[in-house]
């Protein structure tokens, strides 16, 4: 019987494990595909979840949270003020619907609707946003089922179908990642103050945090009241509460990080390329 011959690997052989590589037109066919696969349950989500909406008790809930910041800023241009009395006693209250929790700066936006933009654009106009900002950014499509995927998320569903002012809070942080100055507005709601700091690193940014601070000041005593309603706030609800847009939130950071990871490709191909020109050609025999 012969004996099994040995393999002896050549000098400076080394065991390799390469990932597969597919081409780009591949790759980008199985991004598209994905996204479109996702972006097809949140449409059946939405079928699901809006007629739910709609029957509950005669559609009450659709809108609901735009209804209550309509309903602070009438009794605030009726001179009862901004936050309801049960927030002001200084004493640890249970959060429930009809409070309000957002900052007197707010009330640049909601005033004009409480005196009569239509509602619809309560909706209409941070879609508007989102989707400048993301012809704007053109984030790479790797980013696109990640953005896709927030739809799912149930919180989503909540945010639209209520009408909660977070919605404009998410378009501020994709504008935010266009333009730099609009992620400051984020600064209104304080669960979501760490995205705020998006555009930190430009001018714009700062000129923005400087016209918010002087926008605030008119409000005066107002910001007393604010503090008292917040510091003395609770909720049954716990963290699913307080940072339940964080989730939401992984849309417009996707947007960031493709935008920043485009750039840095970009510079790293100008320096190849500007090496390559300044290279000495070889002489010519």
């Amino acid at each position: 019987m012969k004996a099994p011959t040995s393999v002896h690997a050549s000098p400076g052989w080394r065991p390799s494990l390469r990932l597969p590589t597919f081409a780009p037109r591949t790759r980008r066919l199985a991004l598209l595909t994905l996204t479109g696969v996702i972006l097809a349950f949140a449409v059946l989500d939405a079928i699901v979840v809006l007629p739910v909406a709609l029957s509950y008790q005669g559609g009450v809930a659709v809108g609901m949270d735009y209804g209550i910041y309509m309903d602070r800023t009438h009794d605030w241009l009726a001179g009862d003020g901004f936050y309801r009395s049960r927030q002001l006693t200084g004493l640890p209250y249970e959060i429930v619907n009809g409070d309000s929790l957002y900052p007197p700066t707010m009330l640049y936006l909601l005033v004009p609707f409480a005196l009569g933009l239509p509602a619809i654009l309560w909706w209409l106009i941070p879609f508007a946003i989102i989707a400048a900002a993301l012809i704007h950014i053109g984030p790479p499509m790797w980013t696109w089922p990640i953005m896709a995927f927030a739809l799912l998320l149930p919180r989503a569903s909540l945010v639209l179908v209520l009408g909660n002012p977070s919605l404009w809070m998410i378009a501020a942080a994709f504008a935010g990642v266009a333009w730099a100055w609009p992620s400051v507005l984020l600064l209104l709601k304080p669960t979501l103050v760490p995205f705020a700091f998006i555009g930190i690193r430009h001018r714009s940014w700062w000129i923005a945090l400087g016209v918010l601070v002087l926008l605030s000041l008119p409000f005066g005593a107002m910001w007393l009241d604010y503090a008292t309603a917040l510091v003395n706030a609770q909720n049954a609800r716990g963290l699913e509460y307080t940072l339940g847009e964080w989730p939401l939130m992984v849309a417009p950071l996707a947007a960031w990080v493709g935008q920043l990871t485009r750039r840095a490709y970009a510079r790293t191909t100008e320096g190849t390329e500007r090496q390559d020109a300044s290279a000495p050609a070889p002489a010519s025999s």
